[in-house]
């Protein structure tokens, strides 16, 4: 288990999968080691719950930037209850455990798909391609070489060539550029570190206007994607399931604006080509992103309703299992709260109205 000691989000605290043996985290995190599988849910239900928030923020030095010290981490108290709530507490979070893994099968069906109608070029040669001023730096405003290597070329031939046509971005989704007046007293806010990289998926995090960054600038509408600018590499690309979030600066938010499949476009970002590919624009030294019109001159494949549906109803699919996701973590919390608040016996009866 892990808890954020320093930042905007201070307390914050996950368990770590079993994907890995090991894992490497920043300083700015604390890891806490529990052998026990069932008490470890037990426990990172009760630290979200509100009475372990409490204790967490009660704990956090206040100066310039609150802090959690690993002594107080050590000393927080966690309420003991029978082996009954814990295992069905434990029964909830194997059932989280379990949908995580479909959703992930789900992409990787989606994945498949897309790979049944393109074929991504292979084997790319690593080597760069000489040209003039006049048909470089006159033409594009770049001078580097990686502009100029040859396999975004191979990138760009191959989706023009496409069997079935293509189009650009720019083309099917509107730039969304609405302001956020922050006229209001907390906002639900999402940062380049809150897009998962391995699903697509992402969190936000209800922070006070007074608290909010100065790169949190967009406000959004259900439905709009998210691209990272920072890093496009890494693949952080997003479906929005919610109106009315705030979102950072570094991303590019599109809107759809035609039946080009918003679910497909979130795929093809997403694969190797087109995360490589975008490396193509990187601009910067110290800090390097690319710029939003890059992102909306991108090709893309034109790929037939049959093929779109697909992709989509796989997308979905995982929308509706996170879903699923977020029913049951709420329940595992409030029943550790009505257990504190009322006793065992009652937040075991509440949880036998649902079935996992």
């Amino acid at each position: 288990m892990v808890f954020t000691k320093i930042g905007s989000y201070i307390g914050d605290v996950a368990k770590l999968p079993d994907t890995y043996d090991y894992y490497n985290f920043s300083q700015n995190v604390a890891g806490a080691s529990i052998k026990d599988k069932k008490l470890s849910s037990y426990i990172l239900a009760f630290f979200l719950s509100k009475f372990g928030k409490l204790q967490i923020l009660r704990s956090a030095m206040v100066s310039g930037q609150g802090k959690l010290e690993l002594d107080d981490i050590r000393n927080y108290k966690v309420p003991c209850f029978t082996k009954n709530l814990t295992d069905e507490i434990f029964g909830i979070f194997n059932n989280i455990s379990n949908l995580e893994k479909q959703i992930n099968l789900c992409y990787n069906k989606a994945e498949k798909i897309l790979y049944q109608y393109l074929d991504f070029p292979k084997n790319i040669p690593q080597y760069y391609t000489v040209k003039t001023l006049d048909k470089s730096l006159f033409q594009s405003g770049r001078l580097d070489a990686e502009y100029y290597q040859t396999k975004y070329e191979i990138y760009e031939r191959s989706i023009k060539n496409f069997a079935n046509g293509y189009t650009t971005v720019k083309e099917t989704f509107d730039l969304v550029t609405d302001k956020c007046y922050r006229n209001l007293n907390q906002y639900r806010y999402i940062e380049i570190g809150d897009i998962n990289v391995g699903n697509g998926s992402y969190i936000f995090n209800l922070i006070n206007t007074k608290d909010l960054p100065d790169n949190a600038k967009i406000m959004t509408k259900v439905g709009d994607i998210l691209v990272s600018t920072v890093r496009p590499n890494r693949g952080a690309v997003a479906i929005l399931e919610e109106n009315n979030l705030l979102v950072s600066g570094a991303f590019t938010v599109l809107r759809q604006k035609s039946n080009y499949s918003k679910e497909l476009l979130q795929v093809l970002l997403r694969t190797p080509m087109y995360r490589d590919w975008l490396l193509k624009f990187n601009v910067g030294t110290s800090y390097p992103v690319i710029k939003s019109n890059d992102i909306l001159n991108l090709q893309l494949p034109l790929l037939n309703e049959t093929a779109q549906n697909e992709v989509s109803d796989k997308i979905q699919e995982t929308f509706r299992l996170r879903n699923k996701i977020k029913q049951l973590l709420n329940t595992a919390i409030k029943a550790v709260e009505i257990a504190i608040e009322k006793n065992e016996s009652y937040a075991i009866k509440w949880l036998d109205k649902f079935k996992f």
